[in-house]
């Protein structure tokens, strides 16, 4: 099987050069912008080297290129520029890139780089399946934990993280490892939350300015636990942002730029109380349907679809808990 190589840019004529160049030694993905290249990082490829340009609008290739080493970090990152001025080794300023090159570079040159980042990829393999092995045995441990110390947190924790694997499903998404260590722990920050405040969250009461600001803040608890573990960058950055409403972090092509475990965790949760623990679909549907500018509209469509709502009036919403085509 040839290596998979991604290819960013928000030229097309650069795209086809990619392919021109590479096409016959690896197997190539392009991106035409930075949001295209995030959805092709989230539908679970492993790819090889990641290659972008330093200026994209919305998005440069240096914040491109930090998500990707959060999501993937084996990957070679390789970031091309137009600004000759900037040659030679970059830092972890740019994104962590094994390599820069500048633009306009050889066809030769392009190989040469390629073919040694794929054998940084394949260097770093060896380790690989041990280092997500223990992250994963770290996952069962703060799962078990939590569910010990508080099994109605953990049994609301269980929900949210299914229903939320529900919708990712139905969007014809299947989990990797990160998706499904961040849906898990998506709720290990409500661990020591009183008593009081998750049976409201669970029958979906309107909740207090204090406990709605106690609440908010669990993500960040969990953010320490889950950051202390090998290989989990990208899945703290995930739940520590699950709060934020789609959009409020910028949008990249017209879609927002948190990541999808995000999203997903935000209209899982909220659906959860909005419907007092599942009880009520109907009116949870309603509720996110009356505040759909706070969440994807792909997921709140997906999870329509699993919950077999659809076009019904929208009641008043509780005040809320927190406020391209891909070539190939």
């Amino acid at each position: 099987m040839k290596p998979l190589v991604l290819c960013v840019d928000d030229d097309l004529s650069v795209l086809e050069g990619y392919r021109r160049v590479l096409g016959m030694r690896f197997e190539i993905y392009l991106a035409r912008g930075p949001w295209q290249g995030l959805m092709k990082l989230e539908s679970g490829l492993d790819f090889s080297v990641v290659i972008a340009d330093k200026f994209m609008p919305d998005m440069d290739g240096t914040e491109f290129l930090r998500r990707v080493r959060q999501r993937a970090p084996e990957t070679a990152r390789i970031m091309l520029s137009g600004d000759l001025s900037a040659g030679g080794e970059v830092t972890g300023a740019e994104g962590g890139a094994f390599s820069f090159l500048n633009k306009p570079c050889s066809a030769e040159k392009l190989l040469q780089t390629v073919e040694e980042g794929v054998r940084y990829w394949a260097s770093r393999q060896e380790g690989r399946f041990e280092r997500r092995k223990y992250a994963q045995a770290c996952v069962e441990a703060l799962l078990g934990m939590l569910s010990t110390a508080d099994p109605d947190c953990g049994r609301r924790s269980r929900r949210i993280r299914d229903s939320a694997l529900v919708v990712l499903r139905a969007t014809g998404r299947e989990p990797d490892w990160q998706m499904e260590a961040a849906l898990a722990l998506g709720q290990a920050g409500c661990l020591g939350l009183p008593k009081a405040l998750l049976a409201r969250l669970d029958a979906g009461e309107q909740l207090s300015d204090q406990e709605r600001e106690l609440f908010e803040s669990h993500p960040n608890r969990a953010k320490a636990w889950i950051a202390a573990i090998p290989d989990m960058e990208a899945v703290a950055e995930a739940v520590t942002l699950q709060r934020r409403a789609y959009g409020s972090a910028g949008k990249v092509g017209g879609h927002s730029v948190l990541p999808l475990e995000s999203r997903l965790l935000k209209l899982a949760a909220d659906m959860d109380y909005f419907s007092g623990g599942g009880r009520a679909k109907s009116r949870g549907i309603s509720r996110i349907k009356a505040s759909a500018g706070d969440y994807d509209p792909e997921l709140v469509g997906a999870l329509e679809r699993v919950e077999g709502f659809g076009g019904e009036p929208c009641e008043a919403a509780p005040k809320a808990l927190a406020s391209d085509e891909v070539l190939q």
